[in-house]
């Protein structure tokens, strides 16, 4: 039987092992990813992936996560 703590290791190293994957893979997986969060998260140009709205989302610019600046398809 998994605990919770453990559970939640194990998603951080899934969100960790995700960064390696391409674009292409990573679209086979997008719940692998971790939400996409509008409360100050620093996000870092082509390496930052997120999910939002069952979409997935590449940072192409780094920047500071707000609600008014909602990633855009």
């Amino acid at each position: 039987m998994i605990t919770r703590e453990k559970a939640w290791t194990l998603r951080r190293l899934i969100e960790k092992a995700s960064r390696s994957l391409t674009d292409e893979e990573a679209l086979d997986g997008v719940e692998l990813f971790p939400h996409w969060n509008p409360n100050s998260i620093e996000y870092e140009a082509n390496k930052d992936r997120v999910s939002l709205e069952g979409l997935l989302y590449k940072c192409i610019g780094s920047h500071t996560s707000q609600e008014s600046w909602r990633p855009i398809s």
